[in-house]
């Protein structure tokens, strides 16, 4: 059996506080609230950004985003303290975001 969490699991990397595993109908109200959000930021160099600058309020990982691409989202996070959800897949978290192609990250913010 494939464990998916086996190169980098992030309960361990950034310990219990700060990030969230869902379950499908969790996770779907999660992405919800993304979609319902007045202002949010997409991709993983701008949620990284608006994570340094303190404007992020809840940060959006895609599981099958590669490691090394949210590696600065997941540090910010972590540093500043914000909440981490993973979702399953690229597709489903750009799509949620209002885009026609996947996304690795993106964060609900509070203000442009």
């Amino acid at each position: 059996m494939h464990n998916r969490f086996a190169a980098v699991h992030p309960l361990h990397v950034w310990g219990p506080q700060c990030y969230t595993f869902l379950v499908p109908n969790e996770a779907e109200t999660a992405l919800e609230r993304l979609r319902a959000a007045e202002f949010k930021v997409v991709g993983a160099h701008q949620t990284a950004r608006a994570v340094s600058r303190g404007q992020a309020r809840v940060v959006f990982v895609a599981q099958d985003a590669d490691r090394r691409m949210v590696e600065d989202v997941l540090t910010a996070a972590r540093d500043r303290g914000v909440e981490v959800i993973e979702v399953d897949s690229r597709k489903s978290l750009g799509r949620a975001c209002g885009i026609a192609v996947g996304t690795a990250a993106a964060a609900i913010v509070s203000s442009q």
